[in-house]
């Protein structure tokens, strides 16, 4: 009988260890979401801040799977601004500094373990 009492409990203590795994990754996951969101809007307020023609007017995003497309829809003297290399590069740069310092600034697009993260111009 005391056999079957700790096979019955390590089996619990597995099942409840499987939960506790599965609901703290998925945290993780959401977590680095918002840090790379709210590392996004850091870098277009660096870009806005360091020319005063550029007008943040919103910051969105969408999720596919793994990539997340940032989307910032900023204006040059009260028209859109369209494609910007230099806020692009912001971007990326502040979303770097926050999971990997001293990494090379990536140019097109930066991957963490959960997401591959992107900027586009709508």
């Amino acid at each position: 009988m005391k056999g079957q009492a700790g096979a019955e409990f390590a089996l619990v203590l597995g099942a409840v260890i499987a939960v506790v795994v599965a609901v703290m990754l998925r945290a993780y996951v959401e977590t680095e979401l918002s840090v790379a969101f709210a590392s996004a809007r850091l870098g277009v307020i660096d870009a806005v801040a360091a020319n005063s023609s550029l007008f943040l007017a919103a910051m969105n995003y969408t999720a596919s799977g793994r990539n997340v497309t940032f989307l910032p829809r900023i204006f040059y003297n009260s028209t859109p601004a369209g494609d910007s290399p230099v806020v692009r590069s912001m971007i990326l740069k502040k979303i770097r500094d926050s999971f990997s310092p001293g990494a090379p600034v990536p140019a097109s697009n930066f991957s963490t373990i959960f997401h591959d993260y992107y900027v586009a111009f709508p």
